[in-house]
């Protein structure tokens, strides 16, 4: 039989061991720096994993409170999660600590303007242009969010203004084209497409396809369908597979 003593020795071992252990990866934990907290979480955000990526954010935001990078990283964590208020106050954090932080200034936007606040959006992304004036981020959130506000002459202008700073940044030719689409002038719409497909064919040939429809030009949208359909490398949406149902349905119908 096991004696007293023994068990005594066996439980005060393996209790020292657990607590040896645990110390342990307290003093890893703590000796992480705060930027491979960072690292972690940007990796972890590019393989679609929200959740821990926030929670590696928040960690290095715990090692260095004043790290603007990670709170900002928290903030956009937070809006993709659709916590825009909880996004707001951590943009408002990293902004107390540096006005001038580019994306701290978008991302707040971009909370603001998904609850709603057209104005305080606008007003913000004007402010992160003004600071980065070359930063083609900041402008093309600034030409997205006219547009969705209806504000289509001033996205016209903004995307204009970027395309001369940036003649081959794809997003300024696409808002451009949307928003011109939406004034009703859709062949200038379909030559700014056309722009972006020099740029990006997939990312602007079903956009283009559904302009040519648009316009009444069938034959012309199939044959960007036709073209398009067999060189992607990934399946269609829902979205376009109704387009292209909607399409198809034109097509067949007899020429007059």
């Amino acid at each position: 039989m096991i004696q007293a003593r023994h068990v005594v020795r066996i439980a005060g071992a393996t209790l020292v061991g657990g607590l040896l252990v645990v110390f342990g990866l307290w003093g890893w934990e703590r000796s992480v720096p705060a930027y491979r907290h960072l690292a972690v979480g940007m990796r972890l955000a590019g393989q679609y994993k929200p959740a821990a990526a926030l929670s590696e954010f928040r960690r290095a935001v715990d090692k260095e409170p004043r790290y603007v990078e990670a709170r900002w990283a928290v903030a956009y964590q937070l809006w993709c999660l659709k916590r825009f208020d909880e996004a707001i106050a951590e943009c408002h954090s990293a902004l107390a600590i540096d006005p001038r932080h580019t994306r701290s200034r978008v991302t707040l936007a971009l909370a603001l303007r998904s609850e709603g606040r057209w104005d305080e959006a606008i007003a913000e992304h004007r402010k992160a242009v003004e600071i980065d004036p070359g930063s083609c981020w900041a402008r093309d959130h600034l030409c997205s969010t006219l547009l969705l506000a209806g504000r289509l002459d001033e996205s016209v202008a903004e995307c204009r203004r970027g395309i001369r700073l940036a003649p081959r940044y794809f997003f300024f030719w696409m808002t451009l084209a949307h928003a011109l689409h939406k004034q009703g002038k859709l062949d200038e719409a379909i030559a700014a497409c056309g722009q972006a497909q020099r740029i990006d064919w997939f990312g602007a040939g079903s956009e283009r396809a559904r302009l040519l429809y648009a316009k009444g030009d069938y034959a012309g949208a199939w044959r960007e369908v036709h073209w398009l359909r067999p060189r992607r490398a990934f399946p269609l949406g829902d979205r376009d597979k109704e387009f292209l149902a909607k399409l198809q349905s034109r097509m067949a119908e007899p020429k007059q």
